[in-house]
C-alpha cells in the first residue's frame, strides 16, 4: 500500500469524525526512532537486524508511526497505524497502513470483536508492536531471525546465505518462526471470562503468523490463531499459544505442486511475566512444526510432503534502578534450534542499558553477541543505539 493510500484512508476517517464530533473522539499518537548500528564482519539484516552496507556504523532514522484510535461511541471504535520504515534497514520509504479494524465491546459484556487488520494474539512480544514497549532494541531470533523455509518456495538448504534465489529483485532468504510485526488480516474475538484474572482470544485469520507480506488475500490460505491469558497471582501473568495454518504463497516458482494447500505451520508457545520488586524476569519457549515441500535449486524439482521442526526460547532479567527513576538494565539469553540439518543453530546474548526521560523520550543502548553454528562465532555481534521520540 503506498503512501497516498494510507494517508486518503486516514484522512476519510478523520473528516469522519469531525462529522460526528459531538460523539465521537479521536486519538492520536506518534513515534519517531532514530539509531546508531554497527555490526560485525558477516552481519546481514535477516540475521541479526545490521545490513551488510551498515556494518561498519550508521546514524540512520529508522522508523516512524502514526496511530489513531476514533471512538464513535463506548462500545464501537476504530485502530488505525501508519508504518514509515527502512526496507531492509536502508531505503526509507516503505509506507504500510499496519493496523486499520473496527472493534467492538458491547456494553457490559465481557466479550470483544475486532475486524480487519489487528495484532495477532500468539505469544508476548506480539503485543509489543512499538518500540516505546521493548526493553530491547531488537526483538527476539524467533521474531526476526529468517530461517531457510520460503513463502514461495518452501524448504531450500543454506537459502540465501549461501544458496542465491532471486525472487521480486532480491535474494531469498527465508522468513522467521512469527513475523515480529505481527499484524493479520481477518476476525478476532477477546472473552474476558474473569476480568483481572484470565482471558482467551481466538483470531481466524488469511494466513499463519510467520509470513511477513500477508497484505494480500490468498482463497487457498488461513490461520487459526489462540492465546490463553492467566495472572495467578499479582506478580506471575502466563500465557498459552496455539496457531495452525497455511503460509506458501501462489507464484510461478511453485506452479508445478500438485497441491499447495497442503503445506502448513503449526506453533505451540508459552510465556510468562514475574514481577518482584524492581526484578523483572519474563520469557517464552515456542515449537514450530512445519510440512513444506523442500525444493533443489541444481535440479529445480520439489521433493514433497518434508516435516521440520524447529524450537526457540528466550529469557529477560530486566532491573530498575532506584535511584533514578526510568533507568534500567537488562540482559536477555535466546537460542534457536532446529531439527536435523535444514539449518543451523543460533545462539544470542544482549545487553541493554534503557532510560526514559520527561515522558516522551526513549534512549536504548544494546550489545549483542551472536554465533551461527559452523559459522564466524564473532561475525555477527552488533552494537545498536536509539533514540524515540512519541507522544
Amino acid at each position: 500500500m503506498n503512501r497516498n493510500t494510507c494517508l486518503v484512508f486516514l484522512l476519510g476517517f478523520y473528516a469522519l469524525g469531525l462529522w460526528g464530533q459531538e460523539k465521537t473522539q479521536i486519538e492520536l499518537n506518534g513515534t519517531a526512532d532514530v539509531e546508531y548500528l554497527r555490526g560485525g564482519n558477516s552481519s546481514h539484516y535477516y540475521l541479526n537486524g545490521v545490513h551488510k552496507d551498515l556494518k561498519a556504523g550508521a546514524v540512520r532514522p529508522l522508523e516512524l508511526n502514526l496511530l489513531a484510535k476514533i471512538r464513535f461511541n463506548p462500545q464501537l471504535s476504530a485502530n488505525f497505524r501508519v508504518q514509515m520504515e527502512r526496507d531492509e534497514g536502508l531505503k526509507f520509504d516503505q509506507v504500510r497502513l499496519a493496523q486499520a479494524n473496527v472493534q467492538w465491546n458491547p456494553k457490559e459484556s465481557p466479550w470483544q470483536f475486532t475486524v480487519g487488520r489487528f495484532v495477532t494474539p500468539f505469544g508476548l512480544f506480539s503485543n509489543l508492536q512499538l518500540s516505546t514497549a521493548r526493553t530491547f532494541v531488537d526483538v527476539p531470533l524467533a521474531y526476526g531471525y529468517f530461517a531457510n523455509i520460503s513463502e514461495q518456495i518452501g524448504q531450500v538448504d543454506r537459502l540465501g546465505n549461501g544458496t542465491q534465489i532471486p525472487i521480486n529483485g532480491r535474494n531469498e532468504w527465508g522468513i522467521p518462526l512469527l513475523y515480529y510485526n505481527g499484524y493479520a488480516n481477518g476476525l478476532k474475538t477477546r472473552w474476558n471470562f474473569a476480568p483481572g484474572k484470565a482471558s482467551w482470544e481466538f483470531a481466524l485469520t488469511t494466513a499463519s503468523p510467520n509470513l511477513p507480506k500477508n497484505f494480500r488475500f490468498d482463497p487457498l490460505n488461513y490461520g487459526l490463531i489462540t492465546r490463553l491469558k492467566l495472572q495467578p497471582k499479582y506478580f506471575w501473568k502466563q500465557g498459552f499459544s496455539f496457531s495452525h495454518g497455511k503460509f506458501l504463497q501462489a507464484d510461478l516458482l511453485n506452479d508445478n505442486l500438485m497441491d499447495r494447500s497442503g503445506y502448513k505451520q503449526t506453533l505451540l508457545g508459552t510465556d510468562f511475566v514475574l514481577g518482584f520488586g524492581h526484578f523483572e524476569l519474563s520469557g517464552e519457549a515456542m515449537g514450530a512444526f512445519y510440512r513444506v515441500p523442500k525444493y533443489s535449486p541444481s535440479t529445480q524439482q520439489y521433493s514433497v510432503n518434508q516435516n521440520f521442526q524447529a524450537f526457540s526460547a528466550w529469557v529477560d532479567a530486566k532491573y530498575e534502578f532506584p535511584f533514578l527513576v526510568g533507568t534500567y538494565a537488562a540482559w536477555r539469553v535466546e537460542t534457536l534450534q532446529f531439527s536435523g540439518t535444514w539449518d543451523e543453530a543460533v545462539l544470542r546474548n544482549s545487553l541493554v542499558i534503557g532510560a526514559k526521560i520527561k515522558d516522551f523520550i526513549l534512549i536504548r543502548s544494546a550489545y549483542v553477541l551472536q554465533s551461527i553454528q559452523n559459522s564466524n562465532a564473532t561475525g555477527y555481534n552488533a552494537w545498536r543505539t536509539s533514540l524515540t521520540l512519541y507522544f
